[in-house]
């Protein structure tokens, strides 16, 4: 699994000191082979000839993309650069003679290269279901891309023929060839604005009852689980024809991007092997991601994946045998010159055993858990809890004491991979010694090094997440940042580049022994290229709540209030951030700390402004209402309510102008929405049944096409007074304009579209105004 161990390699290793490099078995060695040299024979030996010659010993050889197959297919139209060559066919023959593994390597949704033009073949995907094809947030087909130079066109894997067709080039491989695995490539949505396609649309609306839109995170899983659906279905199905194929798929380098889960799909075992596309030339990225595909293996194989235009190979193959996954995979064979060659012939000088699949092929299972994550949280004056990952699933034991003897011992005989041992009965202000111990169920067993925390003299511990702490998670392309000093939590941190939706997206979950109210506060390393509206989502018990934070000020050592929240005991609520921000070039993950702040309540009490102020306010930006004036309390004082919700239509609301109407979210299941800068205005009427002073509050749907500043102009009976909302936070919260004496009768609050904050495809929300008596 992903299991090169430390403990076991070292019974693996030869070391040759006289040559300066050591040599390991077993060691899957694979490389990728494009289809543009796979037009005959002698391409084919070539390639097999410099395997054996060099002692790699899987050959990745691509027989399927833009629609064609190079194998002999019932339904695939045959490649027209290899007329009648059945490059499959010969692979398998050459490479069996030679000692080598073949897996056929095959693209998925990635049907066709945009500059080809319309294929001529007409059963050709392109010609037989346009269908299929993927649509984005514009609305716009990717077969409109045929004739289009430099283009890729992906079909849809929610289409179920499009599924039943991916899946059926899989299955007609293994059941006729005698391949020892299939390798899928292109397994992934291409953008994160994709796919809008009617059927995506539809199912997701019968579903949730709302269309999808950015940054919707059940929309985003929604387009997660089509992904890891479809590998099921061909894992199980291939497996169906051939128990002992390997199933693997060229994955991202970090997983989650482009809503390929690829540590869940290897976690839930519908993967025999992931080769991730860790192509950089930065080798201290390189291990980073690795490392991170190591300890989230599922005990699975990995492959490392090597650029090998990238000068580095040597460096990389020697960094993955280091943290200790299971090979390499190089791209590729027509990109290997004289540089190259001479890192492999340092690198692999004997041949090796492919690393065994013990889970298929019956071979014992001999490697140990890979733990990672340790950590203490929820601390107090007589508990702590313990936290770990481990990269296979295996029990939990937790050793502790007062020195590095311990004395102490609690386990859990349950497999899981993520591990959660709560201690009891401990002394206040001391400090403890423990350390962590995971067997898997073949009995093989890993054991961290010694950790020490202190409990507290009373109450609840602070809990502090750093950036790699147990509870800190992340997907998409985050890249690593040292060297901060106090600028930064413990120094460093992580970061990634705006985007105009979220592509990347870090989260820190703590483990929350005693339900409670606690203050949440961040930190991150501040910078003139940071973005001003980094989004921070709290999750916690009941709702959640989004703060636009200017990263470009107040940054490390301090650290800024969001707020203060009420969590239940465990780990369901956490503190998301995403790179959806602009205003600079990226945005920073860094810590997050949970203070508690007094006893339990049921309900969340959270605050309207993070402090120090996240949106610096020049005269670009109106006043948030974050902070309501002319009070500051965003809950009402109780009292008679009349809430006047949009859909009630005339004469309690009113339009003019142009505005569009959205169902199945908002206030009582609709909103209305208005394109800022133009003539467009809403108004509330209330009848309030006696004079007096009211708290004025409006709710509505957040997002990040909102304004930032919509105007709202609250009629007064002594005068009109103006605030601004900034609707891309505070989402379904009723958020308070403030305090203001109102005569009995008719009242009139107006949201001004023309005069709030605008900027491209930026609107207004109108759905419902609440005014509650504080005072006759």
């Amino acid at each position: 699994m992903s299991n090169y161990k430390f403990l076991i390699t070292l019974l693996l290793i030869l070391v040759i000191a006289s040559m300066g490099y050591t040599q390991v078995s077993p060691e899957t060695r694979a490389m990728w082979h494009t289809r543009w040299s796979c037009a005959n024979d002698s391409q084919i030996q070539a390639v097999v000839d410099y395997m054996v010659a060099h002692h790699m010993n899987v050959l990745l050889v691509q027989v399927y993309g833009d629609g064609y197959a190079l194998y002999n297919s019932s339904f695939v139209p045959h490649s027209p650069e290899a007329p009648g060559f059945d490059a499959l066919a010969s692979a398998v023959s050459r490479g069996h003679a030679a000692g080598i593994k073949v897996h056929a390597y095959i693209n998925m949704t990635n049907v066709y290269s945009g500059g080809l033009g319309t294929p001529s073949a007409p059963n050709h995907i392109i010609n037989s279901h346009p269908e299929w094809a993927m649509v984005n947030d514009a609305g716009v087909s990717d077969i409109t891309k045929v004739g289009v130079s430099g283009t890729m066109i992906f079909y849809c894997p929610e289409h179920p023929g499009f599924a039943q067709y991916c899946r059926d080039v899989a299955v007609e491989i293994a059941t006729n060839y005698a391949v020892d695995g299939i390798h899928m490539d292109y397994i992934r949505y291409p953008e994160n604005n994709y796919c809008y396609c009617d059927l995506h649309k539809t199912n997701f609306y019968n579903t949730y009852g709302r269309y999808p839109s950015a940054g919707d995170a059940d929309w985003d899983q929604w387009r997660f689980n089509n992904i890891t659906n479809l590998v099921t279905w061909i894992y199980n199905d291939v497996h169906n024809v051939d128990p002992l194929c390997e199933v693997s798929a060229a994955t991202w380098k970090t997983s989650g991007a482009y809503f390929q889960d690829a540590f869940g799909m290897l976690e839930a075992g519908v993967l025999d092997s992931a080769m991730p596309m860790t192509y950089t030339s930065d080798e201290d990225l390189f291990r980073q991601w690795i490392t991170a595909y190591h300890q989230n293996s599922g005990g699975r194989n990995i492959y490392a994946g090597i650029y090998v235009p990238s000068n580095l190979l040597k460096e990389e193959v020697i960094a993955a045998r280091e943290i200790g996954v299971e090979g390499q995979a190089l791209f590729c064979y027509d990109d290997i010159g004289r540089t190259a060659t001479r890192d492999i012939e340092a690198v692999y000088t004997a041949d090796a055993a492919v690393f065994p699949l013990y889970w298929l092929d019956g071979s014992p299972d001999t490697w140990a858990p890979v733990i990672s994550g340790i950590g203490a949280t929820g601390i107090t004056g007589d508990t702590a809890v313990i936290n770990w990952h481990t990269d296979e699933k295996a029990d939990s034991k937790v050793e502790y004491g007062l020195t590095t003897s311990y004395g102490s011992v609690k386990t859990d005989s349950t497999d899981v991979y993520d591990h959660v041992i709560t201690l009891t009965g401990l002394s206040a202000s001391t400090t403890y010694h423990y350390r962590v111990t995971s067997i898997d169920p073949s009995n093989n067993s890993s054991t961290s090094t010694d950790y020490v925390f202190t409990t507290t003299s009373g109450g609840l511990a602070d809990i502090i997440i750093d950036d790699d702490d147990a509870g800190y998670s992340s997907s998409g392309n985050w890249y690593y940042g040292s060297g901060a000093g106090d600028a930064a939590y413990n120094g460093d941190y992580y970061y990634a580049v705006d985007d105009v939706v979220e592509s990347a997206s870090a989260r820190w979950t703590p483990y929350i022994t005693s339900a409670n109210n606690y203050e949440v506060y961040i930190m991150y390393r501040a910078g003139t290229n940071r973005c001003d509206n980094t989004p921070y989502t709290v999750y916690y018990s009941g709702g959640s709540q989004t703060f636009l934070i200017n990263q470009k000020m107040n940054g490390g050592p301090v650290w800024n209030l969001l707020g203060t929240f009420y969590f239940a005991a465990g780990n369901t609520g956490y503190v998301k951030i995403g790179n959806n921000a602009s205003g600079g070039d990226v945005v920073c993950a860094d810590a997050v700390k949970w203070v508690a702040a007094g006893g339990p309540t049921p309900t969340p009490t959270p605050s309207q402004t993070p402090t120090p102020t996240p949106t610096p306010t020049p005269t670009t930006t109106p006043t948030s209402t974050s902070t309501p004036t002319p009070t500051p309390t965003p809950t009402p004082t109780p009292g008679p309510e009349v809430i006047v919700d949009n859909a009630q239509g005339s004469p309690a609301f009113t339009i003019t102008g142009t505005w569009g109407t959205t169902t199945g979210a908002g206030y009582e299941g609709s909103y209305r929405y208005a394109t800022t800068g133009k003539a467009n205005t809403a108004t509330w009427k209330a009848n309030l049944a006696q004079s007096g002073t009211y708290n004025v509050s409006v709710i509505y749907l957040a997002s990040g096409n909102r304004s930032t500043g919509a105007k709202f102009i609250i009629h007064t009976a002594s005068g009109d007074v103006e605030q601004f909302v900034n609707q891309q936070i505070n989402s379904m919260t009723w958020v308070s304009l403030g305090n203001y004496s109102f005569n009995a009768g008719d009242n009139t609050i107006t949201l001004d579209a023309l005069n709030s904050v605008a900027g491209k495809k930026i609107v207004v929300i109108a759905d419902a105004v609440k005014f509650t008596l504080a005072a006759p």
